[in-house]
């Protein structure tokens, strides 16, 4: 599997059910890769960080920390 395949199925197993052969590949190349387990790691991080926000009740606007540990999190995946 790609790493482009097993991102995308990171992020398609957020809104829905994967397969079972979805799953085994999915699970055998994180196994293996560790850049799609960063992905992986930092993409949930910021969707935990994005929920936080909506949470906070203050309709489209984000705290400077909050806006901060989004840029962070991204920016780590990066290296």
């Amino acid at each position: 599997m790609k790493c482009i395949t097993a991102t995308e199925l990171v992020e398609k197993e957020k809104v829905s059910t994967l397969t079972f052969n979805e799953k085994l590949k999915l699970s055998w190349h994180l196994g293996m890769c560790v850049p799609c387990r960063k992905y992986k790691a930092y993409s949930n991080q910021v969707d935990e960080l994005l929920e936080e926000a909506r949470e906070d009740k203050k309709a489209l606007t984000l705290s400077q920390t909050k806006k901060e540990a989004i840029i962070n999190a991204l920016k780590k995946g990066w290296k």
